[in-house]
This record gives C-alpha cells, sequence and structure tokens, in this order.
C-alpha cells in the first residue's frame, strides 16, 4: 500500500516537472510577469520538501528530514499566496503583524518541536492558514473576465483546506490513540501540498492567458473605436493580399458598401482600386518607405465613380500577421480648387503682361528698333532718345545688375531662347525702379531668327511689398523662435522649465529602458526661502534663486545632464546613464557649493547662510516604477531630508 502511495506521488511530481517546462515556456512569454517567477520558485519548495521527506525513513537522516521537510512545504505555500498577491497587486503590502508573528511562531513550533503531535498540529495549522489567506484573495479579486480561472483555483484550495481541517482533527482526536497511522498521514500531507503545485499551476497557466486574452480584446476595442471615430476614412488592409481586416463608418459610406459586403474581401475584388498595377505601385512606395504621407491615387466607389485620395499609409503587425492601416482623405475638391486657381493665375498674369506699358522689338544684335511711347512711363526715356542709344539697358540697369543682365542676354542671343527676369534700373526721372523684361523669340517669313520682342512692366510697388513680406516673415520667424525658446526656459533663472524637464524624463526614461542604463534624479529645496522672501524681500528672494540656478549650471557640467527650475525655489537635476554613487558625488557637491555662497540667512534656524536639502532617486531597467512617478520618488527622498532637519542629503 506504502509503495502505491508513493508511486502515485513520484507520478505527481513527474506532472509538476512537465508544468515546469510549461511554466518556464510562459515566463519567457510573459517577461514582464514576475509572480510566474515566484509561483516556480513555491513548486521547487514544494517539490524539494517531499523529496527530502523520502529520506524520513533513515534513522540517521530523519530529524533533518522532518525540519526540511516540513520548512519546506510551509515556505512553498507561503510563496504561492505572495505569487498570487503580486498578480493582483501592482505592490505588495503586509500589514497584519499579528497574524504574521502568529505564522512565524508556528512555522518555529513545526520544524523544531521533538513532540510528533504537537508539530503535527502546529504545520496544520500554518498551511491551513496560508490556504485561507490564498482563498479570501481569490474571492476577493474574483471578476468576470478571468472567472473561469479564479474558479478552478477556488475549488483546488477549498480542497486543500478540507484537507488541512480533517489533519487538524484526526491529530487531536485519532493521532494520540493511533500512532501506526503517523507514516499514512504524512504520506497524505505530501499529497495535499503537491495538490496546488500541479492543479494550482495548471490554474495559474489558465489565469494568466485568461487576464491576457482579455487585456488584447480590450487593446482590439480600443483600436477600432479609435478607426471609428476618426473624421477621415480609415481601412486596416493585410498587406500582401489586401483583404479587409477592419474599416470605418466614413470608409464604408464614401464607397457605398455595407460592412458585411466588405468583410473578408481584398480591396482588388471590390474594385476599389483602377487595376492591380495601381495597388502595386502603392505597395511597393510603401514597402520601400515603411510610411507613406500623402500619396495620391484614384480610387473607386461601388459603382465606380473615382475620386482622388491622399493616402497615409504605415504597416502594423497584429497577432504576428502585417497590416497596413491606411487614412484616406478625398482631395478632388481641393486639387480642382487648385487647378482653377492656377488657370485664373496665368489667365492674370496674361493680361499683366500683354498690357504692360513698354512694347519694344529688338534687332538680333540687340539694338532697338521699335518701341511703343509708354516707354517714358516705364524708364523714362522718350522713344527717339531710346534708339538713338545704342545699349539701352547699359545706361539704364543699374551697375550691380549689369553683369547679370550681360550674361542672361548673351545667353539668349547665344541659343535663342524665350525667357523674363527681373532687374533694379535707373529711372531717368525717378530714380531706382524695379522692372520684369519678357522677351520672345521673333522669326522672318524664311524662319530665320530676327531677333526679340519684349514686353516690360514696372514692378516696383509688387517689389517693395515683397520685401515688406520678408521682414515680416523674418521678424514672425524671430518671434517664433524667442516663443519657443520661451517655452521651454524659465524667464528668471534661465533654467529649462518644468514643462521641458518632464520631456525629458519621458525621453530619457525609454532611453533608460532601451539601453539597460540608470537613471538618477536630484530634487533641490532651498531651506526656510519663505523666510528668507519675508525678511529680505522678493527681490532679494529672486537674485537668491538665480545665483543658486548660476551655481547648478556651472557645478553639473556634462553636457547630456538638465538642471530645470522645478517651481519656486525647488530645483531638478537630471542625471542620464549616472548610478547611486556618482549621483550622491554630485548632490553633495551642489550642497557645498550652495553653502560656499554664503548668502547670508539670518531667519534660518539651521545655519547663518541659505542652505538646501537634497533628494536623490535612481533607477535601473529592472524598476517597476512608471515614468510620470519617477519625480515622485525624488521629491518624497527630498522630503525625507528636510524631516530628518534639512542642509542634509537622502535617497529615496
Amino acid at each position: 500500500m506504502n509503495l502505491n502511495i508513493y508511486d502515485f506521488l513520484m507520478g505527481v511530481i513527474i506532472s509538476i516537472v512537465l508544468l515546469f517546462f510549461v511554466l518556464f515556456y510562459h515566463i519567457k512569454l510573459y517577461k514582464n510577469h514576475s509572480f510566474l517567477k515566484i509561483w516556480v520558485a513555491g513548486t521547487g519548495m514544494v517539490i524539494l520538501g517531499f523529496v527530502l521527506s523520502l529520506f524520513a525513513s533513515v534513522p540517521s537522516f530523519r530529524p533533518y528530514a522532518i525540519m526540511s521537510s516540513n520548512l519546506l512545504l510551509i515556505l512553498g505555500q507561503g510563496v504561492y499566496y505572495i505569487s498570487l498577491k503580486s498578480f493582483f497587486e501592482d505592490k505588495l503590502k503586509f500589514s497584519n503583524y499579528r497574524s504574521a508573528l502568529f505564522s512565524f511562531l508556528l512555522i518555529y513550533i513545526s520544524v523544531f518541536s521533538d513532540n510528533t503531535t504537537l508539530r503535527m498540529f502546529s504545520t496544520s495549522i500554518v498551511l491551513l492558514m496560508f490556504s485561507a489567506f490564498v482563498l479570501r484573495l481569490l474571492y476577493s479579486h474574483r471578476t468576470s473576465e478571468i472567472h473561469r480561472s479564479i474558479s478552478f483555483l477556488i475549488i483546488t484550495y477549498w480542497i486543500n483546506i478540507s484537507f488541512w481541517i480533517f489533519r487538524v482533527l484526526f491529530t487531536i482526536m485519532v493521532l494520540p490513540s493511533k500512532p501506526e497511522l503517523y507514516e499514512f498521514i504524512v504520506l497524505l500531507t505530501d499529497l495535499s501540498a503537491l495538490l496546488p503545485s500541479v492543479l494550482g499551476s495548471f490554474g495559474i497557466i489558465l489565469l494568466t492567458n485568461q487576464k491576457l486574452s482579455s487585456m488584447l480584446e480590450k487593446e482590439k476595442i480600443k483600436f477600432s473605436n479609435i478607426i471609428d471615430i476618426s473624421p477621415d476614412l480609415v481601412v486596416v488592409t493585410k498587406l500582401y493580399d489586401g483583404k479587409i481586416f477592419h474599416a470605418n463608418k466614413k470608409f464604408i459610406d464614401k464607397l457605398g458598401y455595407r460592412f458585411e459586403d466588405i468583410q473578408n474581401k481584398s480591396t482588388l475584388e471590390l474594385n476599389i482600386w483602377n487595376d492591380n498595377s495601381a495597388r502595386n505601385l502603392f505597395l511597393n512606395a510603401l514597402v520601400e518607405c515603411e510610411t507613406l504621407e500623402n500619396y495620391e491615387a484614384y480610387l473607386y466607389t461601388k459603382e465606380r465613380e473615382p475620386f482622388l485620395g491622399s493616402i497615409s499609409s504605415s504597416k502594423i503587425v497584429i497577432e504576428d500577421e502585417q497590416y497596413v492601416i491606411s487614412i484616406i482623405r478625398d482631395v478632388s475638391d481641393l486639387r480642382e480648387t487648385e487647378k482653377k486657381l492656377i488657370e485664373s493665375e496665368q489667365k492674370y498674369k496674361v493680361i499683366a503682361l500683354s498690357s504692360a506699358s513698354w512694347e519694344a522689338w529688338f534687332n538680333e544684335n540687340g539694338k532697338l528698333i521699335w518701341t511703343n511711347e509708354m516707354i517714358k512711363h516705364i524708364i523714362g526715356y522718350s522713344p527717339n532718345e531710346a534708339t538713338k542709344l545704342e545699349d539701352i539697358f547699359k545706361d539704364i540697369v543699374i551697375s550691380d545688375n549689369l553683369a547679370s543682365l550681360a550674361k542672361e542676354y548673351k545667353y539668349a542671343l547665344s541659343s535663342r531662347i524665350s525667357g523674363k527676369n527681373e532687374f533694379l534700373i535707373n529711372h531717368k526721372i525717378f530714380g531706382e525702379r524695379w522692372i520684369l523684361i519678357s522677351w520672345k523669340k521673333i522669326y522672318d517669313s524664311n524662319n530665320v531668327f530676327s531677333g526679340y520682342r519684349t514686353s516690360t512692366i514696372d514692378i516696383t510697388d509688387q517689389k517693395k511689398a515683397e520685401l515688406k513680406a520678408s521682414e515680416l516673415a523674418n521678424k514672425l520667424k524671430i518671434e517664433k523662435e524667442i516663443a519657443e525658446k520661451n517655452s521651454l526656459i524659465d524667464s528668471m533663472t534661465g533654467l529649462a522649465n518644468r514643462r521641458y524637464l518632464e520631456q525629458r524624463i519621458m525621453y530619457e526614461y525609454a532611453r533608460m529602458k532601451r539601453n539597460w542604463s540608470n537613471l538618477s534624479i536630484i530634487m533641490i529645496d532651498v531651506d526656510f526661502f519663505k523666510l528668507y522672501n519675508d525678511a529680505y524681500g522678493h527681490v532679494q528672494g529672486d537674485i537668491c534663486l538665480k545665483t543658486i540656478a548660476a551655481t547648478l549650471r556651472s557645478t553639473v557640467k556634462r553636457q547630456t545632464d538638465l538642471v530645470a527650475r522645478y517651481g519656486g525655489e525647488e530645483f531638478v537635476v537630471l542625471l542620464p546613464e549616472t548610478d547611486k554613487y556618482s549621483a550622491n558625488i554630485l548632490a553633495d557637491n551642489i550642497k557645498t557649493n550652495i553653502e560656499n555662497l554664503e548668502i547670508e540667512h539670518m531667519t534660518s534656524t539651521i545655519s547663518d547662510y541659505v542652505t538646501v536639502s537634497i533628494g536623490i532617486a535612481t533607477f535601473t531597467k529592472d524598476c517597476n516604477v512608471s515614468c510620470e512617478d519617477l519625480i515622485q520618488k525624488a521629491d518624497f527622498a527630498l522630503y525625507e531630508a528636510k524631516k530628518i532637519g534639512r542642509n542634509s542629503i537622502s535617497h529615496a
């Protein structure tokens, strides 16, 4: 009979070993879930406790085997409780110290007592307590999302509790009169201790998968909601076959389909693209660039009505499969409007050029041979005066523009092309004026080049407007740069402000997680600064803060570090890739350098000079602190520094 029970227990252990492999796979799959590692540790303790109990049959090892086995079985059950508590709660808190003290006393008796009955009784009670703690934890966190796995674990622990109650009663009522049943009860104890290991491990795997499935489903719903509320057309398709995974109502309504019409249909099957080559062009551009912005292509509705779509797309991965999320805007009306504007502008330019004041003819050598009367309005010369000049442009164009004009004109004659250009001239009456010259080639009846026809207009007012616009644009640019700088800089101290600090903390936190580096934050507070302001006035208080800011800037030397004013008399130093030891050295230098300023502070209760309190918090990649809580850790350390008397340094 004993052999069969031991064989059964060994079979259970083999099952647990197999579960070990499953658990290790889940640990590798869900690296951030530390509770799985804790559970595996508890299972290892229970198995080791059972193995050691087998040595109790050897007289020389019996006392040590019983002590070690009891301790490991109890610790294993306790670790199970810690594992489940860490799964349900972000931070482990144990506030019931009386229960902890009572459990420690029972564990001591279970391990070191020489009285068999007392040892079995205390072991049963402490294991019963741990099972009850787990059961209460499971009941308090039972939700619809993980109902099945929680119910499975609850049944497992009810069975476990029932056995420990039976063992307590058996130890009190039966064992004293029938000590020969001791070995049998020990085997049943091992079996009951192994029960949470086998069924519990199965339940914990089920719990993990069920919770992650619930989280994934919520993320899918969020993803769908974001797409559905978008004012643009949004569609998610598989990368290579173009099958529609999801589309919002705007997309479906625009194309004239119903949702059931597009399910599991590709964009080619629905004739959304003009043809396969159009989609291939889009797909090749996406594969090459990873993301596309404002890619324009004609798309088609169910009734084959085309519209010009501006497509912004990016590749995403959903359940290990590549998809494309595309945001589409109908820009047909926009492009039509732009076309009309261009046509209107061209018409305007033609009218403006044809109504230009100066129309003239030049022969193939560049000599003026005919001009209209409006030449006097443009350059101040009469037609007779102009035709007598060998090179009219040499006489009117400002000397700085002559080289450019000569080059343009020589090129025009040699290549015999049409064109236009702007020049600054010296008007005979009004002085400096800007003109725009347009020229066109002329051929005689034999198609031989015979010169140019020119049309010239005065654009002085336009150039002045452009100059003013340019000056205004530069002014606005400078004002924008100043505004952007002011939005990130504290105006009084010249340090980075709180807004910029928070942006940098988010960036450095992500970089720390990615590069396996350290990140330290130093928070500094001027001691009794309100008293300083009351005694010396706010103007002197501002001078004091500026002096401290300058000292911080000179003390913190690395280009990668950031000194910021957090608010009031508080400053923060952000130290990427800095461990606790280095941060402490820098904090001590800051404290010393500020004391050495010897800024008088007669109302301070700790010194005759201005001093500071400093809190330090250092973080590593493995820390569980969220990015938003980093500064709070340093603030807590600062609070501790103030609490111990100020003018001191404290670590979180």
